[in-house]
């Protein structure tokens, strides 16, 4: 007896409990239970906008909004002359093959293929293959009328391995490149006019090609619970130049590249680290000189509740190359309210080595005639405001200032004759800018995707004819829909318009024409594993330029199969 009154208690203690946790309307067949699980959104960073125009198709996050709030990205790089004509493609999980193929008007193919082998639980292999570009006649910019028969072409292979040891992964790595292209037959002097040849310099100057090669080994930890955490990557990269203004030959650029980065985390709020950046640089000239550059950049985190602080400075010796001290803060202060909201304030800077991979990411078809200086981004602040008031949009708002000392561009003001063409190089010049901008993007479910972001800027430089800001965006738009009317078909249209600065000693001068892309693609899954895709470009035939004097395609069309294996 005195059992069953034991049990009879334990049994009323229990459904005291229960009916603390469920609704007052439940009975004994009927329970509602509540779940709550923290809302983490994660918001796109929107505040990502280049100092010269850059194309990115968006990309919109559905279930979380990373609060990624960088500075305005301080890389003077273009958009590439030719990129592959294709929506951006996810590989899911599963497949370790893929393959892809697309041919279009005006000799504009794109390939790739990739393999990833699993050899053992720790250890992975991967292939990776692309080539795409062109080949058709363009119009001239200049001249009016004639086609200039343009061709450019980019091969790249890559192979990396992996192996994961008890508490660090090592990885090996390889990549190589070759592109090639030839130079318009007549580029533009100053005030649009054109001459024939120059004594000072004769040679055949149709055809360039850029060879790359990189190999390197890079050692991660994995325990988390180690003192010293770390993230090492050592590599040697090699860059060639097949035709060139200094020293009239081949030049070649050697560089090894050393990148530290350390952290302990002292607790869960708190964590401490430095990050070391080490680069070798070699060229085969005597023109430019070899150097050794290093950048410590140590900071403390701390995260807490609502707020996320970073603090921290790029300290960047000259070690006999260039002159002082140079000094960037590196400061990063968020607070997030209401679980979707988040203020923040970020001045960052540090230095842009100009190697070679530079040169051509600002303009493949300018020379160099000599020796120019790294840029250094002094400061780049920024305000911003972001928000997702409801389930599937993300508001921005921001504003900022930057600061860039010997920053790199076109030189346009005194070309250099050989042959039948004139061949521009390359200047540095301090630069300055204040920007603000906006975004808006929205998703509902996988079915429609809506983007739009917008960014205005202030130009100013102290250098002779202001000729260093010919180049530079004053405002920038993006604005992008996705629709998937059934599982297997998506569309979607694009477009951007870039305003250029126009400085006032080129008013009667050539005018260099804003951009204005329309773009629009589509694909469709015919298998699981199997789609066609396609893409127009320029849609509105508009005549504009990337890089000065070189005319981009006009109505351009590009189609396709993908395939995952």
């Amino acid at each position: 007896m005195k059992t069953r009154y034991i049990i009879c208690i334990a049994l009323a203690a229990i459904g005291v409990d229960l009916s603390a946790q469920t609704n007052p309307n439940d009975t004994t067949l009927h329970r509602t239970v509540v779940v709550e699980k923290e809302y983490n959104p994660i918001i796109q960073g929107a505040s990502k906008v280049n100092v010269l125009p850059r194309v990115e198709e968006p990309v919109v996050t559905q279930k979380q909004v990373e609060y990624a709030l960088g500075a305005i990205p301080s890389r003077a790089v273009p958009i590439s002359l030719v990129q592959p004509f294709v929506a951006k493609e996810y590989e899911p999980k599963g497949y370790l093959g893929y393959l892809r193929l697309g041919y279009g008007n005006l000799g504009n193919l794109d390939t790739r293929a990739h393999y990833t082998f699993n050899i053992s639980p720790k250890d992975k292999l991967a292939f990776d293959f692309t080539l795409y570009g062109m080949n058709g006649k363009l119009d001239q910019l200049f001249d009016g009328e004639g086609k200039w028969k343009s061709r450019y072409y980019r091969t790249q292979a890559a192979i990396d391995y992996t192996h994961q040891f008890y508490s660090a992964d090592l990885s090996i790595f390889g990549k190589v490149g070759v592109n090639n292209f030839n130079y318009a037959d007549r580029a533009p002097l100053i005030g649009g006019s054109t001459r024939e040849t120059d004594t000072g310099r004769l040679f055949d100057a149709e055809k360039q090609r850029f060879n790359s090669v990189a190999f390197g080994v890079n050692v991660k930890s994995t325990n988390e619970s180690a003192m010293i955490l770390y993230d090492v990557t050592t590599q040697f990269m090699h860059y060639g130049r097949q035709f060139d203004l200094v020293d009239t030959k081949e030049l070649k650029e050697s560089l090894v590249k050393t990148n530290v980065h350390l952290w302990s985390i002292l607790d869960q709020e708190n964590k401490i680290g430095l990050d070391i950046d080490m680069d070798n640089r070699f060229v085969n000239s005597d023109s430019i000189k070899n150097y050794t550059t290093i950048g410590l950049n140590p900071y403390y985190a701390l995260d807490v509740d609502s707020w996320k602080i970073r603090l921290g400075a790029h300290l960047d010796p000259s070690l006999g190359y260039g002159k002082g001290f140079s000094v960037a803060p590196d400061v990063d202060i968020q607070y997030i309210f209401a679980d979707s909201y988040v203020l923040y304030a970020k001045a960052g800077g540090g230095r842009i080595h100009t190697n070679f991979r530079r040169f051509e990411e600002l303009a493949p078809y300018t020379l160099i005639a000599g020796k120019n200086k790294d840029t250094y981004e002094q400061l780049n602040a920024s305000l911003g405001f972001k928000a997702s008031p409801i389930p599937g949009l993300w508001l921005t708002l921001y504003g900022g200032f930057q600061k860039l000392k010997d920053d790199l561009y076109q030189d346009v003001n005194e070309p250099v004759l050989a042959d039948s063409r004139a061949f521009t190089t390359f200047a540095n010049e301090d630069t300055k800018n204040f920007y603000g901008g906006l975004g808006l993007q929205y998703a509902y479910k996988d079915i429609f995707k809506f983007d739009l972001s917008g960014v205005g800027r202030k130009w100013k430089t102290d250098g002779i004819d202001n000729l260093a800001l010919l180049f530079k965006p004053k405002m920038e738009i993006d604005a992008g829909i996705m629709v998937r009317p059934i599982s297997p078909l998506q569309i979607g249209v694009n477009y951007k318009l870039v305003t250029r600065e126009e400085p006032d000693s080129w008013e009667s001068r050539f005018k260099v024409e804003d951009i204005s892309n329309l773009s629009a693609y589509a694909s469709y899954a015919i298998l699981k594993q199997l789609s066609v895709y396609a893409k127009a470009d320029n849609l509105l035939n508009k005549k504009y330029q990337y890089y000065y004097g070189y005319p981009v395609q006009g109505v351009s069309f590009i189609g396709g199969l993908s395939f995952k294996f």
